[in-house]
């Protein structure tokens, strides 16, 4: 089983099928980190563009609806087929 410390953004949206906001997140798996501190360092020193981008894609994927609940650094498992999570930092909420 492979690891890494990732970014991730956790969002609800509304869906024109369904009456709840529904939520998704993103994971940054092309951005891992070795340690938790580098992560938080980085989503530290980046912020900025990182919510930008994310709220810039969040949109053009679902609607104007869509807004970031949480963002921050979490700790994920992998063994190619399913994913866990472990520690986590969150680092913004709503």
């Amino acid at each position: 089983m492979k690891w890494a410390y990732v970014l991730y953004v956790l969002y609800s949206f509304e869906s024109p099928d369904l009456t709840e906001r529904q939520t998704a997140e993103i994971i940054s798996w092309g951005l891992p980190f070795n340690a938790m501190w580098e992560c938080v360092s980085f989503y530290n020193r980046y912020k900025p563009d990182i919510m930008t981008g994310a709220e810039v894609h969040i949109i053009q994927k679902h609607n104007d609806s869509a807004i970031i609940e949480e963002a921050g650094c979490v700790k994920v498992f992998t063994d190619g087929d399913n994913t866990k999570q472990g520690e986590k930092v969150m680092l913004y909420t709503k």
